[in-house]
């Protein structure tokens, strides 16, 4: 056995809790950024419940702070007991595990393309799973059809949601309560069915002809699913 093996062994086993602190924060670290990465999506297409990225989010600074009190609680009942080499390196992890924890959500956010979008691309997996894009336009020129008194906006409930709706959300709460509004641009009228609340964003199929021609802005991005048929995310 080398000398350095030795010396790493001994120094595991007279530091064992230390050690198992640091390489439990490690991997917690690594599954949290994979999961960054991949959270928006699977949200969108439905495998996991919206607003899970959020709570891992929280969940990630509170287990930062959990490796905080850990490291300071070390650092002070064992400092008698300790080199100064050793008391640094605690005082150094009770700092640098949490901030890893907020530095992982700060690089996740920055890397590849933005969480809505993403999210947009698993809703729009989702919704081509389940859904016939027809019937969809179908159902979207009858309502514009009766829509006699020229209204805007509507708060669908029970009965009146389109069967489609509950075969994209259909064990979720989303499923019971779907808003619309309609739309115009170059005078044809388009509906825009949509979920959300000013916190967490708005998210919806927009239904027009096969012409209907939506760009991306700077506060909503769109994705197109079929001719005349967008799924979009509206930040604000």
């Amino acid at each position: 056995m080398s000398p350095i093996k030795d010396k790493v062994i001994v120094f595991f086993n007279k530091y064992k809790f230390d050690c198992i602190c640091i390489f439990t924060a490690f991997i917690i670290l690594c599954l949290e950024f994979f999961f960054f990465l991949k959270a928006s999506y699977w949200e969108g297409l439905g495998k996991i419940p919206f607003g899970t990225w959020f709570l891992v989010t929280i969940l990630g600074y509170l287990i930062g702070l959990i490796f905080f009190v850990i490291f300071v609680l070390l650092l002070i009942v064992k400092f008698k007991k300790s080199s100064i080499k050793i008391s640094l390196l605690r005082l150094l992890f009770a700092l640098l595990i949490p901030l890893s924890f907020h530095l992982n959500f700060i690089v996740t956010t920055q890397i590849g393309e933005p969480g809505a979008l993403s999210f947009l691309r698993g809703f729009r997996e989702r919704i081509n799973n389940r859904c016939d894009p027809l019937k969809m336009r179908e159902w979207a020129e009858s309502f514009l059809r009766n829509n006699l008194k020229k209204d805007k906006y509507f708060k669908l409930e029970g009965e009146q949601i389109p069967y489609f709706v509950k075969q994209i959300h259909p064990d979720e709460a989303y499923g019971k309560v779907v808003r619309v509004f309609i739309e115009e641009k170059d005078s044809e009228e388009y509906i825009y069915l949509f979920w959300g609340s000013a916190l967490t964003g708005h998210w919806g199929i927009e239904i027009g002809p096969e012409n209907l021609s939506l760009e991306s802005n700077q506060n909503q991005y769109r994705l197109k699913w079929k001719p005349g048929l967008y799924v979009t995310y509206q930040i604000e």
